[in-house]
């Protein structure tokens, strides 16, 4: 799974209808995680590929299966993120 290979400040988890869960450096993000940064937070999550994805301060975003098309697999629906693909 990608995980979590930066992190300054909080992210947080959550999968449909369950609690959410403060992820810490290392922890795997799961398809279908809604991710969320804090105010002052930044985080950044490694594809298996080696691919990463940078989330800036008051972010939100949801995470599904990695397709080759970016625009099926992050959802940015507040604040903003950079994506670096390797092919």
């Amino acid at each position: 799974y990608p995980a979590v290979v930066s992190l300054k400040g909080t992210l947080s988890a959550r999968q449909p209808r369950a609690d959410v869960r403060m992820l810490r450096l290392h922890d795997a993000v799961m398809p279908g995680d809604e991710l969320a940064t804090g105010e002052n937070s930044e985080a950044v999550i490694r594809m298996s590929d080696g691919s990463t994805v940078r989330v800036f301060p008051d972010s939100r975003l949801i995470f599904n299966e990695q397709s080759a098309d970016i625009r099926e697999w992050l959802h940015l629906w507040l604040g903003s993120i950079k994506v670096h693909i390797l092919k």
